[in-house]
């Protein structure tokens, strides 16, 4: 059984509209938006290497093209996937492929600290 990741990597309080805001740049949002996409950070089952995941995203998007597109970054080894920029139909895509356990959508969120 996968556990419950999601509880470990949301703040355990709501953010600021500050906060929320500052995230991606503002020129990377307008490209989002233009291209009707979303960052998403993709949890896959086991403990991979950038290539398995680059390999898992390439199969669900058809083509290695494709995924050096939407690529974005790969993370672990605690949580172990990658980000990408997907489009809805991307998104479900991904969601289908059999090595992907989770999607959530990154916000880019700046961590604020006050004393």
């Amino acid at each position: 059984m996968t556990p419950p990741l999601r509880r470990l990597l949301l703040p355990p309080f709501p953010l600021s509209a500050a906060a929320r805001k500052s995230g991606f740049p503002p020129a990377f949002q307008r490209k989002l938006k233009h291209m009707n996409a979303a960052v998403y950070k993709v949890f896959t089952n086991d403990h991979r290497e950038y290539d398995d995941q680059f390999k898992t995203l390439a199969d669900a998007l058809g083509c290695e093209k494709a995924a050096k597109k939407a690529f974005v970054s790969h993370f672990g080894p605690i949580t172990t996937g990658f980000s990408a920029i997907l489009t809805p139909d991307q998104f479900d895509r991904v969601s289908k492929h059999p090595d992907v356990y989770d999607l959530m959508q990154d916000h880019g969120y700046k961590v604020v600290f006050s004393h």
